[in-house]
């Protein structure tokens, strides 16, 4: 279709189409990759394997290779991408990350209690674990040097014994 400058006026219509009429399995295929590309947007902490698992079970397969679950996995992966932020390639991109993500608990509490750029230091926790902790008779810390998260020199972590559980 061809319109004039302005884009009110059609100067031209072809609706000639001369591709061939595509097969029922590329079809399907398409159908399947968009089902679970939207899936995994919308299911952010779903595996990939678990989500092609869920829509193959209700769906005519046997067209499938593994070039085409490579295919799909891979557009997986390019969705999160699509709607996630980048990852931080500095320190300062990760406070800056996540001082932009609103990060909460499982019972919807702000689950980030410090983020200090001038030290460099991180906290995670929320009321409801600081009111917990505080309720218990013993605490156990732990701290090391040899597993921490990029960019950090250490990762120290502070439990406490509470009904025969340790809470993180």
């Amino acid at each position: 279709m061809k319109t004039d400058m302005s884009e009110k006026t059609i100067i031209d219509c072809n609706l000639n189409h001369s591709h061939e009429i595509e097969s029922e399995g590329k079809m399907m295929r398409q159908v399947i990759r968009n089902s679970v590309k939207r899936k995994a947007q919308e299911e952010l902490c779903e595996r990939p394997l678990k989500l092609i698992h869920l829509e193959l079970k209700n769906k005519k397969t046997d067209f499938l290779t593994t070039t085409d679950i490579s295919c799909i996995r891979k557009g997986i992966y390019a969705a999160r991408r699509s709607i996630l932020p980048k990852k931080p390639t500095n320190i300062q991109d990760v406070h800056s990350s996540l001082n932009s993500l609103e990060i909460k608990s499982f019972d919807n509490e702000i689950f980030l209690l410090v983020n200090d750029t001038n030290k460099n230091l991180v906290m995670f926790s929320c009321k409801k674990n600081l009111t917990t902790l505080y309720a218990v008779k013993t605490i156990y810390v732990d701290g090391t040097f040899k597993y921490y998260p990029k960019y950090f020199l250490q990762l120290f972590t502070i439990h406490g014994l509470n009904n025969g559980y340790y809470i993180p």
